[in-house]
């Protein structure tokens, strides 16, 4: 199964793509794709965007699916969904 991602702000220049398409197994879950984002730059993010230890992102993140948040680890992804990662700033 595919998963497309796109990511914003400097999440992009950190992946140094905006866009990426992650071939998953048949029913991964948004565990299974953080794990497959921090294999493959993890270790090109700063901590203070991504937590190695548990290969996820922390701060203000937000991932959004076909019209969902994901916040749980068990949520599991569709064929071909895009997902976009944001930081979240605060200001105006």
């Amino acid at each position: 199964m595919n998963i497309n991602t796109r990511f914003h702000g400097v999440l992009a220049d950190f992946i140094a793509s905006d866009t990426v398409r992650f071939e998953m197994g048949s029913r991964p879950t948004y565990g299974d794709l953080l794990d497959e984002i921090g294999h493959r730059f993890g270790r090109d993010m700063p901590s203070e965007l991504w937590d190695a230890s548990k290969n996820r992102f922390q701060g203000s993140i937000l991932a959004v699916g076909d019209k969902r948040n994901l916040k749980s680890m068990d949520t599991p992804l569709k064929a071909d969904e895009d997902i976009t990662f944001y930081i979240m700033l605060a200001g105006g």
